[in-house]
């Protein structure tokens, strides 16, 4: 959550996803261990379906003052070209059904976090959140400790209520990474979607907050 662990998985993950459905399946299938896993023709892929390589992976576990960074025009195109609604099929079930059970849960946390955030802390307050956070990150270097800084933080510009959790102070994290790359209004508005379309429920009661 404060390095971006595992965000090449995800990458090569949507770059096979690509490979798969822009390719002959019983080709793929007839040797998968060549084909899903040749780093060279699934990268093809995606730079022909999408206009832009692919990121390079990168070191699995990047130094601890290194903040990634994204591209607003490139996440926006990302997500429309995966996002399902909620009655669309998948396999035998609804996308609706896949978000109950696997994120359901995770999406409501973050979504019920940024609006707290977004209640308690003005736009202003956050961009100044962030260059803190670049700032320590920079003195401290190699020995920079991202989550207790953010519990700190989190402490200090949260209401009691929200401070002392470690989901907060990981939701607040995200934030300021995405505020510091300039992608965060095309995150908020993603997830505000996503919460709309999934749990209108949830986003009657906090939506505005979003």
């Amino acid at each position: 959550m404060c390095r971006g662990l595992d965000t090449w998985v995800i990458s090569e993950a949507v770059a096979a996803g690509v490979y798969w459905s822009t390719n002959d399946h019983a080709a793929v299938a007839a040797d998968p261990m060549k084909t899903m896993f040749d780093d060279a023709q699934v990268y093809a892929s995606f730079k022909k379906a999408y206009g832009w390589e692919l990121p390079e992976r990168g070191d699995d576990v990047p130094p601890r003052n290194v903040f990634l960074k994204f591209d607003s025009k490139k996440l926006s195109k990302l997500f429309d070209s995966l996002y399902l609604k909620p009655t669309d099929k998948v396999a035998d079930v609804t996308a609706q059904d896949v978000y109950n059970i696997f994120l359901k849960d995770f999406a409501t946390r973050i979504a019920r976090g940024v609006a707290a955030i977004n209640a308690a802390l003005p736009k202003a307050k956050l961009g100044n959140l962030a260059k803190d956070y670049q700032a320590a990150a920079k003195k401290d270097g190699s020995k920079f400790h991202g989550p207790s800084y953010l519990n700190q933080a989190a402490a200090a510009a949260l209401p009691q209520d929200q401070s002392d959790s470690r989901r907060a102070s990981r939701t607040l994290g995200m934030v300021l990474r995405r505020t510091a790359d300039g992608t965060w209004p095309v995150v908020s508005r993603l997830l505000k979607k996503v919460i709309a379309d999934y749990d209108p429920d949830l986003s009657k009661e906090i939506g505005k907050k979003l």
